[in-house]
């Protein structure tokens, strides 16, 4: 089990605010690990998109992308857009990067295995990280649990993992269905919204 709720984090300082999505995920031990296990095979270079649906009404789907070869540096990208499947508008959480990328993010999920059984603790990934290409929304990876029950889970988080009302499941002005949104492809790396640190493309020599 591993789930992404879509929740919303306020900046509010003296010369800067900001609000932005702010990816909370929860899971089990198992969970983490498989999540892992598709980080690692794209920070040693793998040529496959992986749809992941929502794990409930709550989550978010997941598509991670194919290892960037072009990258002219390291990066990761963390971005979402809207995406009408299984019947429903819902976010979908977009992972990708190059092969560096992909293994800062896997260490993160990593990093949160040694406090199993503790969803207090947790890694924090943003643009602060510099290498996360920017545009990008925060995620928040809580400490995985043994077992999917509301013990285990604590009564403070267990509300975003099932009650609806809790997350921001869609941004308020958006609704549907939209037949736009239906079977999107899997985007590119040039498709992509913001500073993607790839290679220029080489022009022929007439």
């Amino acid at each position: 089990m591993i789930l992404f709720a879509r929740l919303n984090m306020q900046y509010l300082l003296e010369n800067y605010f900001a609000d932005k999505p702010d990816i909370w995920v929860f899971g089990t031990m198992a969970g983490y690990r498989g999540f892992i296990g598709r980080l690692e095979r794209r920070a040693i270079g793998c040529d496959e998109y992986t749809s992941l649906p929502a794990a409930n009404e709550v989550g978010m789907d997941v598509l991670i992308m194919s290892t960037c070869r072009e990258a002219s540096k390291p990066f990761l990208v963390l971005q979402e857009r809207v995406i009408f499947q299984r019947e429903r508008l819902n976010m979908q959480l977009i992972v990708g990067g190059s092969a560096e990328g992909f293994r800062y993010l896997a260490e993160g999920f990593e990093h949160c295995l040694k406090w199993v059984g503790d969803p207090s603790e947790h890694v924090h990934i943003d643009e602060i990280s510099k290498i996360v290409a920017p545009p990008c929304v925060n995620l928040n990876i809580r400490a995985p649990v043994s077992k999917w029950t509301k013990e285990s889970i604590g009564p403070d988080y267990w509300p975003l993992c099932t009650d609806p009302r809790r997350v921001n499941r869609l941004p308020t002005d958006i609704s549907g269905p939209f037949d736009s949104f239906r079977a999107l492809p899997h985007p590119d790396y040039r498709d992509l919204f913001g500073r993607i640190p790839l290679k220029r493309k080489k022009t022929a020599v007439v």
